[in-house]
């Protein structure tokens, strides 16, 4: 939009002289009645402008382009005089550029036969604190508008703290619901993770005998559900354990025991815990510990519990290959990184299965198992260590997935 044209200080400006259109007010009523008004003419240069409007805004010197004193928040319309003749049955608010405070409320009216727009309002004030730093008093509104407009905004300002006291109270009261739902969950699930135990490692132990025969031979078929009744146990036995570490950690109460871990000894015994499982399958397992030396001061059982969660999943997911384990020490800490040649992973959705029970594979589901808790157990125990956890994969590429913990927790070997 053109700038307006501001007339030089030797050309006459126009006053509304006469009545204006439809109101019966001339420029002395208008002053007075309006002492927040402005007069636009067609070239949108503002002609004169209400005495307490110029006490507020004293770089508003008549003539002087509109454009350089306000902006019109509301409506949005195109700047310029006959758009805005068209509106003088609607609500504007101008914004003062030089002060953030000032809004105005008001409407666009004709003056001199459509020569010249009015507009006539008052501030639109929602924030009894703003008047003084307008240097405003209940003086400098029009008659016809300070009474109400008080009376509005002392109501709307008893209304507003009412509701805030409300909302307070309410906040409260369900902050303790969840208190005590809380307390209520972690006593449930320590009572109930002790009651499913007892049994499940009572049917484990007595499949395990049936399996190895203890007490005598068993018919082959025996042998067979004896092997079903056991892995069914630990299966249910790792969930109620995850279970209970993800209600742990959500509650805060999971405290790490920190101690020197061995990095090389301690990746050999989770590999040899998937063994079994990888060579079921016919897959190749491999570990590159880095240095010999390597020792980190972490909790031993959260690192374990991390990387057998990350060894599980490769071993569940991938058919063929390979599974490695690389361990990088480096100036920004030290990486650990479990690779697979599995069936890969959407990247689009990757972000998803660090939340508890979600699934990359939910079509899959029923053939691979599991409840969607374990990355989510990983990244808390990692958050837990200050370090982070990241996948990159690919459908059909395999996954690598990347443990990063911090350069203050490798003790020896970095």
């Amino acid at each position: 939009m053109a700038k307006a044209r501001v007339p030089s200080h030797d050309e006459p400006i126009s006053r509304p002289a006469g009545p204006a259109a439809g109101l019966g007010l001339d420029a002395e009523a208008l002053g007075r009645l309006f002492p927040f008004h402005l007069v636009l003419d067609r070239q949108l240069a503002i002609r004169s402008a209400g005495a307490v409007l110029q006490r507020v805004l004293p770089a508003l010197a008549p003539p002087a382009a509109f454009s350089d004193h306000f902006t019109v928040r509301r409506p949005a319309l195109a700047l310029d005089f006959d758009t805005l003749a068209a509106h003088t049955r609607t609500i504007f608010l101008l914004a003062a550029r030089a002060a953030p405070d000032l809004i105005l409320k008001g409407e666009m009216i004709p003056l001199k036969a459509g020569a010249q727009l009015a507009f006539i309002g008052t501030p639109w004030i929602t924030d009894l604190t703003a008047l003084p730093r307008l240097r405003l008093t209940a003086s400098d509104f029009p008659v016809h508008d300070s009474v109400s407009d008080f009376l509005v905004l002392i109501q709307a300002q008893k209304t507003a703290l009412e509701d805030a006291r409300k909302l307070a109270e309410q906040l409260g009261e369900a902050r303790d619901a969840a208190l005590k739902a809380s307390r209520v969950k972690s006593e449930f699930l320590a009572n109930m993770s002790h009651e499913l135990r007892t049994p499940l490692n009572a049917i484990i132990g007595f499949s395990e005998m049936l399996s190895t025969q203890t007490l005598g031979p068993l018919p082959e078929q025996y042998h067979s559900y004896a092997d079903y009744i056991r892995s069914s146990g630990v299966m249910l036995l790792d969930l109620i354990n995850d279970l209970l570490d993800l209600s742990r950690i959500e509650a805060g109460q999971y405290s790490l025991e920190e101690s020197e871990v061995a990095v090389g000894p301690t990746l050999s015994e989770c590999l040899a815990v998937v063994t079994t499982d990888a060579q079921r399958k016919g897959l190749k397992l491999s570990l590159e510990p880095g240095p010999r030396d390597l020792r980190l001061r972490a909790d031993q059982r959260a690192i374990k519990q991390i990387v057998l969660n990350l060894l599980s999943n490769a071993v569940k997911f991938t058919e063929r290959g390979g599974i490695s384990v690389h361990v990088e020490p480096h100036r920004l800490g030290l990486d650990l990184r479990v690779v697979d040649t599995g069936i890969g992973i959407d990247p689009i959705i990757i972000p998803c299965l660090f939340e508890p029970f979600r699934q990359g594979h939910i079509g899959l589901s029923r053939k691979y198992g599991g409840s969607g808790l374990g990355l989510s157990i990983c990244r808390n125990l990692v958050e837990l260590h200050g370090g982070t956890i990241a996948l990159a994969s690919e459908p059909g590429k395999g996954t690598t997935a990347t443990v990063r913990l911090p350069p203050g927790r490798i003790i020896a070997g970095g």
